[in-house]
């Protein structure tokens, strides 16, 4: 995984709760999010999905937060049928869990979708901060969320032939000063990832 910035993503284990995501404070369903250009598949990998590190930036150049317009709330099992849990990534800010991004994907196997939750005992979680998350699939489509909320951004969902997605998080600390998480990457289904 390639970690950039001063945060530090883990990968941990299989998901083996029935928790799904968890409620935002705003309600609603899933966000659809723009299209994306056409993007350039995994280096070092067999696959066809787009590097979510690639695709549109969710911080300028300046180092402020692009913020797309408020999605509404909502689970993955929503915005795919039957989604199943298949993954956590942690997202570490100081040592401290600040994040994770939460997989799911449909039975078959062809669509994948996925939240950034602020976690319990997370100290951004209950409070309104800058969250971005882009998942990328296979023929160049990629999904986001970046705006502030108090709980989780997403669901974003992708299609994927292969069953490989990448994924891309940056949070932004309460103070909306300085980005806890910048621009980590990571990736699922990718044969090893």
């Amino acid at each position: 995984l390639a970690v950039l910035g001063t945060a530090a993503v883990v990968a941990t284990a299989l998901v083996a709760t029935a928790g799904r995501d968890a409620p935002r404070a705003d309600g609603g369903a899933p966000s659809s999010g723009p299209p994306a250009a056409r993007l350039a598949p995994v280096p070092g990998t067999a696959t066809s999905a787009p590097e979510a590190l690639a695709a549109d930036p969710d911080i300028r150049a300046d180092g402020t937060a692009v913020v797309l317009p408020r999605a509404s709330a909502g689970h993955c099992d929503q915005a795919v049928a039957d989604a199943e849990p298949v993954a956590v990534e942690a997202l570490e800010h100081a040592g401290s869990r600040v994040g994770e991004v939460r997989l799911y994907r449909s039975p078959g196997g062809g669509q994948v979708c996925a939240k950034l939750v602020k976690p319990e005992g997370s100290p951004l979680r209950d409070r309104e901060t800058h969250v971005a998350l882009t998942l990328c699939g296979t023929g160049g489509s990629c999904d986001r969320d970046w705006h502030s909320y108090l709980i989780d951004a997403g669901p974003v969902a992708v299609a994927t032939r292969d069953g490989c997605v990448t994924w891309r998080a940056s949070m932004l600390d309460a103070a909306g000063r300085e980005w806890w998480v910048r621009d980590s990457t990571g990736q699922w289904g990718c044969g090893g990832g």
